[in-house]
């Protein structure tokens, strides 16, 4: 965190370049804290906004071992893209829930790009505990979603995935908090 804050402070007065080399800086820090083991960053202070809710533990598991059948395999069956589809919907709880489309196609780009990748089981773990709190998004704030976000992206980057490929994936599921957040 410290190479971060040393980066920030010198780049922040050369504009859009610096914001970028922040932003990779900061992409460095969450690739090595996937890689460590360190959890996802948790928001410092809790909002009224989110109520506790528990998580369900079917869904979210369901989901996991559809992320590990996916990573286990070089080229993914149609039948298991529509159950991650499927466990992917199951996760949404509450009156807001996102698009079939929309998780349909995160759901379609997460399998090509996860197929043959190698994840631990505690990173599979962590990716589904992070795609379960982005489709149960719509109280959190912006910048909760965006560390939600940045973790998956970190995950994915560190199980093997080149940059653009998790940016694109991330995005979708951006694209999902961003249609969840709106209604």
């Amino acid at each position: 965190m410290v190479v971060v804050l040393g980066v920030t402070q010198q780049v922040h007065a050369q504009g859009a370049a610096g914001a970028i080399a922040v932003r990779k800086a900061h992409e460095v820090v969450n690739q090595s804290n996937v890689r460590q083991g360190i959890g996802a960053p948790t928001p410092t202070t809790p909002t009224a906004a989110q109520p506790a809710r528990p998580l369900p533990a079917d869904p979210v598991t369901k989901l996991k071992a559809d992320l590990a059948a996916i990573a286990g395999t070089s080229a993914v069956s149609a039948e298991l893209k529509k159950q991650l589809t499927t466990n992917i919907l199951t996760c949404a709880r509450g009156s807001k829930k996102p698009s079939g489309a929309a998780v349909e196609k995160f759901a379609n780009s997460l399998s090509a790009a996860l197929a043959g990748k190698s994840l631990e089981a505690g990173v599979t773990t962590r990716l589904a505990q992070d795609i379960n709190l982005a489709l149960n998004s719509a109280s959190l704030q912006a910048q909760r979603t965006t560390e939600i976000g940045d973790d998956v992206q970190a995950i994915l980057q560190t199980g093997g995935l080149t940059r653009g490929m998790a940016v694109n994936v991330t995005g979708e599921l951006k694209a999902i908090v961003a249609e969840l957040q709106a209604k």
